[in-house]
């Protein structure tokens, strides 16, 4: 194995219209396999927040994703923006997507 990679990552729903927010329960809507993965890949995290928003297609919601990321059993660093939408997010699959958080092998870049 090249790379260990590991995380933890929590989806909080904000509705538009009320400004109340609740953090989205995604536990029962994954597979424990599905689970240990969607922290470390952003094209799964992409995904399931198209699948939260589908469910709340009947309300004006953001999708906010609380998400850390470790390398090699590292210190873990923000990996997707906290401060992004990811109900307007789109995916590139050809080039950066904005709300992934890059960091330089030497610096740390937290937000506060």
């Amino acid at each position: 194995m090249l790379r260990k990679r590991s995380g933890y990552i929590s989806f909080r729903i904000v509705d538009r219209k009320t400004d109340q927010s609740h953090i989205y329960n995604h536990y029962d809507k994954l597979s424990s396999k599905q689970h240990t993965q969607i922290a470390t890949k952003p094209d799964f995290i992409w995904q399931f927040c198209q699948k939260i928003k589908s469910e709340y297609a009947d309300r004006d919601i953001s999708i906010y994703v609380n998400c850390k990321n470790a390398i090699n059993e590292k210190k873990h660093l923000i990996f997707i923006d906290p401060e992004y939408d990811m109900a307007k997010a789109e995916w590139n699959y050809f080039t950066h997507n904005e709300w992934i958080l890059l960091h330089e092998p030497d610096k740390v870049f937290l937000k506060e």
